[in-house]
């Protein structure tokens, strides 16, 4: 993790200095200052709106067992998540979210760590289609489609399983019990037994209603995060075409994969620099824009994300390491939703 955070900081000072490297600073500050805040507002509710629809449709990844989850508890779960990944180099914030489910909810942390995959799963399918809109209507760089057939077929292969999983889940579990059998191996014995308990976690899939709810709630996520980027650039007033929201929402999420600084400083402004000069804008004003929409995406989600944690007793970098169960303070009422 030291590496990662090591090579990630480096490289995010890196893109920072190229990014400041050719634009003038007054017209940085001047594009800033300029900022409305009426639309700045509308912008961080959008986010709001985008963070309360991830909780949703995770609830929704829970079926058939989803009825005794709180919206609230997930919530409040998925901020701490996000908060971690931000936070440190390593995806922890995904472990941490099926251990503090697990905990609180007394749900098995493999099952819910099985839709968090489903989850991711479906973002990787928005990221796809979205780059197949952007395709049909402009001329992508090279490096952004290149790899659009192949990730395209891998991810049909893995939604393709899931789903198959999901509809024969007591088939598989049946086979998996009798393998168990004939291996000698306790090990391997308490691995199958964990696989067979995290198959629920894809419980899902099996619903054609649930799996057509959680792909429209998906673009629904998505294209309130899209209005996010437009919004702000509303509110610094820059004029770009209709398509360059999506375009921002793509780049910056295919950007999300490599290893970056804490809170992406430094990745993030660059690729939202690099996209909107791309497309026509000036390097100050574009420079400017990614600055505020860093600010209009990351603050929410920091400072909620880091208010539930402390509220809840946490400590943020030892949640890893504590080897007894977590368990909520007392004061704070993250209590069993009933």
């Amino acid at each position: 993790m030291g590496i990662r955070l090591a090579l990630g900081s480096l490289l995010g000072l890196l893109l920072l200095l190229i990014a400041f490297r050719d634009v003038d600073m007054e017209q940085v500050m001047k594009a800033v200052r300029g900022t409305q805040p009426a639309w700045l507002l509308l912008a961080l509710l959008s986010v709001l709106f985008t963070l309360a629809g991830k909780a949703y449709r995770w609830k929704w990844l829970f079926h058939p067992r989803e009825a005794d989850l709180a919206f609230w508890q997930l919530f409040r779960v998925l901020l701490v998540g996000m908060a971690l990944n931000a936070a440190l180099p390593a995806r922890v914030g995904e472990l941490a979210r099926a251990y503090l489910v697990g905990e609180l909810e007394e749900r098995s942390k493999a099952s819910v760590l099985a839709t968090i995959v489903v989850e991711k799963t479906l973002e990787a399918i928005m990221l796809l289609v979205s780059l197949a809109f952007l395709l049909a209507v402009i001329s992508l760089p090279t490096w952004l489609s290149r790899s659009k057939l192949a990730a395209a077929v891998l991810l049909a292969a893995l939604s393709i399983a899931l789903i198959l999983i999901a509809r024969n889940r007591e088939r598989v579990t049946g086979w998996l019990h009798r393998l168990s059998i004939f291996i000698p191996s306790s090990f391997v014995k308490s691995l199958i037994q964990k696989v067979m308990v995290a198959l629920e976690g894809v419980d899902s899939l099996g619903s054609w209603r649930v799996v057509a709810w959680s792909l429209g709630l998906s673009a629904a996520i998505w294209a309130v995060a899209a209005s996010t980027n437009w919004l702000v650039l509303s509110s610094m007033g820059i004029v770009a075409p209709w398509w360059s929201s999506l375009l921002l929402l793509v780049v910056l999420q295919v950007g999300a994969a490599i290893p970056t600084s804490p809170g992406r400083v430094g990745v993030f402004h660059y690729l939202g620099y690099f996209t909107l000069t791309a497309i026509g804008i000036e390097g100050g004003r574009a420079l400017a824009y990614s600055v505020v929409l860093h600010l209009v995406v990351f603050l929410p989600m920091m400072v909620l994300g880091g208010f539930f944690t402390w509220k809840a007793g946490y400590q943020l970098f030892r949640l890893a390491e504590r080897e007894g169960p977590l368990q909520p303070t007392e004061e704070v009422g993250w209590e069993k939703a009933q």
